[in-house]
């Protein structure tokens, strides 16, 4: 049997890519919310930074101050790649009270009652049950403890990669999964919070800029990882490949949401998270 199709501009995969796609904007965020929303910890406290990828929440709370002698982190994710970047950061930062755990952000295996913090940071556009995910948040807070999730409003750099899936397949062609689990919004994690069951709820808009120094090579990395139709590449994803990076090029340096300096290009978007209180 072949091997599947693969355009021959694709990049093969490196976790590298994804912090590039991401252009620093997991932690930039991360920053943002530990700073205004997260309570004041003690040394009793525990923290929980769900569905943790490479760790940015537990880095942003360590590095701002935010924690204090005696209290622990446990950081959790499904995809061991992540797991395995956020380890070799531990091992290089021993004194850090950081624990991470292979764990599905829909099926934690923590008691109820555990966490005085629960931060779910850009995690729940990509599980594949955001009420249950949102129980477990809930369940595992302790009476009294604060959860945070955050979410993307308004993300333009995912927009202009819809527009070049759009443009050069076709508008009846079916959305990449990743592009599709982007378009989660806030109104789905309302839904979600009010469903599992969250109440008295806040929602506080966060600010960001995404930055890029070549925005070529970021638009290649965001269609080879974002944009393979769920029915695997094709000839003409291959022969349109230019066009579709053109187009994301075009899209991203003319944007009312962009603008460059100094050789780099900022990219405004906005996040918001959901504040609660068990």
């Amino acid at each position: 049997m072949s091997a599947p199709f693969v355009p021959k501009q694709a990049l093969e995969f490196d976790p590298r890519y994804l912090i590039k796609l991401s252009g620093g904007l997991t932690r930039t965020v991360a920053d943002k919310v530990v700073s205004k929303c997260a309570p004041p910890l003690s040394s009793t406290s525990r923290i929980h930074d769900n569905g943790c990828g490479t760790g940015e929440v537990a880095k942003a709370l360590i590095e701002n101050g935010l924690v204090p002698a005696g209290a622990t982190i446990a950081a959790t994710d499904i995809n061991t790649t992540f797991l395995g970047e956020l380890n070799e950061v531990l091992k290089k930062n021993e004194s850090w009270p950081v624990e991470s755990k292979v764990m599905d952000a829909t099926a934690l295996t923590y008691p109820d009652n555990t966490f005085t913090l629960s931060i779910s940071n850009m995690v729940f556009a990509n599980v594949k049950d955001d009420v249950a995910a949102a129980k477990h948040v809930l369940r595992t807070l302790a009476p009294d403890g604060v959860g945070v999730v955050s979410v993307w409003r308004d993300s333009p750099w995912i927009n202009v990669t819809i527009d070049a899936h759009y443009r050069t397949r076709g508008q009846d062609a079916a959305l990449p999964l990743p592009l599709a689990a982007s378009l989660y919004s806030t109104i789905e994690l309302e839904k979600a919070l009010d469903s599992a069951g969250v109440q008295n709820v806040q929602y506080e808009d966060v600010v960001v800029y995404g930055t890029m120094t070549d925005v070529k090579e970021w638009a290649t990395i965001a269609w080879t990882f974002l944009s393979k139709p769920p029915s695997g590449w094709s000839q003409v994803d291959e022969d349109r490949w230019d066009e579709a990076i053109d187009i994301i090029v075009k899209d991203l340096t003319n944007g009312d949401f962009s603008h460059e300096e100094n050789g780099v290009y900022k990219v405004k978007m906005v996040a918001t998270a959901a504040v609660f209180r068990k």
